[in-house]
């Protein structure tokens, strides 16, 4: 028997309407019912009680789910931190990297609009460069990929910034 879940199953875990087809997850997407309503929980738990929960709990839960998330990811949950979403910790990255002229950020030619901007600003204002691979559409292999970006490696190279799943394609890259 096919366990594959059928559209309206898959449906009935969003709020989103039936005639409406919503592609866009990465950047303004709708959460899950069932974040939806762990959310409301800690949403409740945080009015019930502001101070106790600022000053008592919430510190904890952040640490506890931390720790969870680091172990998930095989990562130490020192060298990890919540942010808002991927363009918030794509600038904290870029702000925390003391580029120089002449240095090169490589990005692929797939990259998210705001990643792009993000580089490419802080390169202007650094005096580096941003270059970009080219990947193709559809790929042959994954090493197509990954021989795409380092031919374009260089003694300049200071950092290679590459999304594992691409926004313009959703292509998932190695």
């Amino acid at each position: 028997m096919d366990s594959t879940p059928s559209d309206k199953m898959i449906r009935g875990q969003w709020s989103i309407p039936e005639d409406v087809v919503y592609l866009n997850h990465g950047s303004f997407g709708p959460s899950p019912r069932v974040v939806q309503q762990e959310r409301d929980r800690w949403y409740r738990r945080l009015e019930a009680q502001p101070m106790d929960f600022y000053l008592r709990v919430m510190e904890d839960a952040l640490d506890a789910a931390l720790r969870e998330l680091a172990e998930l990811v095989g990562a130490n949950p020192k060298d990890m931190a919540f942010v808002e979403n991927a363009t918030t910790g794509m600038n904290i990255v870029a702000q925390s990297i003391s580029l120089r002229a002449g240095e090169e950020v490589l990005l692929s030619d797939h990259e998210y609009g705001a990643v792009k901007r993000i580089w490419e600003k802080t390169c202007e204002q650094t005096g580096a460069k941003v270059v970009y691979c080219r990947w193709p559409l559809v790929p042959r292999s994954s090493q197509e990929l990954v021989d795409a970006v380092m031919d374009r490696v260089a003694r300049r190279t200071r950092l290679i910034v590459v999304s594992h799943v691409t926004s313009p394609t959703a292509m998932i890259a190695p």
